[in-house]
């Protein structure tokens, strides 16, 4: 089974740990509300019916979602489960290596895809959702202070 490992259009065929490590260490981690990096989508798989595909940013962290052999159904984390930047190298990692890499510690949805664009709709909602909790932690964090 070949793997590629996709960081917002950047691919890497065969990726090792050192290479996962790497691509994900590299992208932007400054926090703030005007200072914040945009959205990742980072794809790891063999095909489009297996992956795994971390969404989010460095400093906010990542949701995940996974393909398990049905190219037409994916299974998303709640938006409740982000996972930090080094848990996610650790995952993509594991699952590179065909190890567990730790499924059954989150809580999963999942959501039947239809024939024509929908996996991109989907990806694109999932990223509009994870800006809207983004803005919640921000509005959150400023009426604390």
């Amino acid at each position: 089974m070949t793997l590629t490992l996709n960081v917002d259009g950047k691919q890497v065929s065969q990726p090792g740990d050192a290479d996962i490590a790497q691509a994900l260490e590299a992208l932007d981690k400054r926090t703030g509300f005007f200072a914040g990096p945009g959205i990742s989508i980072i794809e790891l798989g063999s095909d489009e019916a297996h992956s795994l595909t971390a969404t989010g940013t460095a400093g906010a962290g990542f949701l995940l979602s996974y393909k398990d052999g049905d190219p037409d159904c994916e299974y998303n984390t709640d938006l409740e489960q982000s996972v930090t930047l080094d848990e996610t190298i650790r995952i993509l990692q594991a699952y590179a290596r065909g190890d567990d890499w730790g499924k059954s510690n989150f809580k999963w949805e999942r959501t039947v895809l239809v024939e024509g664009d929908t996996p991109r709709l989907i990806k694109r909602l999932l990223v509009i959702g994870f800006l809207g909790y983004l803005a919640y932690l921000v509005v959150r964090k400023l009426a604390a202070n």
